[in-house]
């Protein structure tokens, strides 16, 4: 129905959900990158009396502006995972 719901949704395998990594700056700006994705059970070595965990895959990728990001501050493994992103 489109009543009010009571409780947490339960998140469940083929689930749609977002992604929405960002930075602000209190009082001055922010920065959200909004991606869909969609829960897929994973195997894992932690599942104990049958729990099954759930893993994010990507569903939409929306571009970063590689212009804005400079490039210089960033650490080998954060400027390989801005490439990988775009792959």
């Amino acid at each position: 129905g489109s009543g009010p719901r009571r409780g947490p949704a339960k998140l469940r395998a083929g689930a749609v959900t977002s992604n929405e990594p960002g930075y602000y700056e209190d009082g001055e700006f922010g920065i959200r990158i909004e991606n869909l994705c969609y829960l897929v059970e994973v195997p894992t070595q932690y599942a104990t009396a049958g729990v099954k965990f759930l893993g994010l895959r990507d569903l939409t990728l929306v571009p970063i502006q590689r212009k804005l990001v400079d490039v210089s501050l960033l650490t080998d493994a954060e400027l390989d995972q801005l490439n990988a992103y775009h792959r």
